[in-house]
């Protein structure tokens, strides 16, 4: 299978949830979205990007986590795009006990 020829420009790194593809391109600093078959879906952006830098799934609650390297912290949205949280690496340890209901 290929997805994402014409679309996904910098592929980094790509996780499976609920029968989804979410990708992080690094150069167009959002995550791509594609089905299981890999017919793109839809593109989430984020304005508070600066250099994304990777993702990964928090499949007990269905979040996607996002890695910011240009403003070190790591952006926690829902499967459908909603920023939901942003933790700073400066003080990451002391908002995820913080932020236990959401992790």
């Amino acid at each position: 299978m290929t997805f994402g020829e014409g679309i996904l420009c910098t592929p980094e790194k790509a996780v499976f949830m609920n029968g989804k593809f979410y990708v992080a391109d690094i150069d167009h600093g959002c995550v791509m979205v594609f089905d299981k078959n890999g017919n793109f879906l839809e593109r989430m952006d984020s304005n508070l990007l600066n250099i994304l830098s990777s993702i990964a799934a928090d499949y007990a609650n269905g979040y996607l986590l996002v890695s910011d390297r240009g403003n070190p912290e790591i952006q926690i949205y829902s499967q459908d795009g909603q920023l939901l949280t942003s933790l700073k690496a400066d003080c990451f340890y002391q908002k995820l006990q913080e932020s236990t209901n959401l992790l």
